[in-house]
């Protein structure tokens, strides 16, 4: 991946004294991962990616990057995952932190099954995430992604402030 083939685009939430609404469905239940979720959260965060066009042919190098920030943060206690799960199977996963090198707060995206998408998961994801900052005490949340993922449309639709033609700090 490479800042001069992508439009990147960063969202930034205020955090301080905002309540975020956060409800799912039913059979959804959304928890914190746990190191033996390892696996799961890996098979989601592919599935989720291959499902985005915008990834296309990028997929490879996404999964080896989060994959390996999961791995590295799921025991950090200035980390957080939240997962989805439907019939004990996990089916959406969003990782945040209070800091990381690459100076945004999410450490994975919001991934949500293809099967699951469409149902308010990555809503729930990403307040629960936020949510979860601003109670660690941060002011603001920040995330950059390509303008024409999945994941800015959701972005957009909780109220990130959008910033266009920005530069991804941790572009591979």
């Amino acid at each position: 991946m490479t800042a001069g083939l992508t439009k990147w685009v960063r969202f930034d939430w205020p955090l301080k004294g905002r309540d975020f609404e956060i409800s799912v469905a039913d059979e959804y239940r959304l928890r914190a991962a746990r190191p033996d979720d390892l696996e799961a959260m890996q098979r989601v965060v592919a599935t989720s990616y291959a499902s985005d066009a915008v990834w296309a042919g990028k997929t490879d190098a996404i999964e080896q990057g989060i994959g390996a920030r999961i791995r590295e943060r799921i025991s950090d206690p200035a980390a957080h995952f939240v997962l989805a799960e439907c019939g004990g199977q996990v089916i959406g996963l969003n990782g945040v932190a209070i800091s990381s090198p690459t100076k945004m707060n999410f450490l994975t995206g919001i991934c949500v099954d293809p099967e699951h998408q469409g149902r308010g998961l990555g809503t729930a994801l990403l307040g629960q995430a936020l949510a979860w900052l601003r109670d660690q005490g941060l002011a603001s949340a920040t995330v950059t992604t390509d303008a024409d993922a999945v994941a800015a449309r959701v972005y957009d639709r909780f109220g990130g402030e959008r910033t266009g033609n920005v530069e991804y700090p941790g572009a591979l």
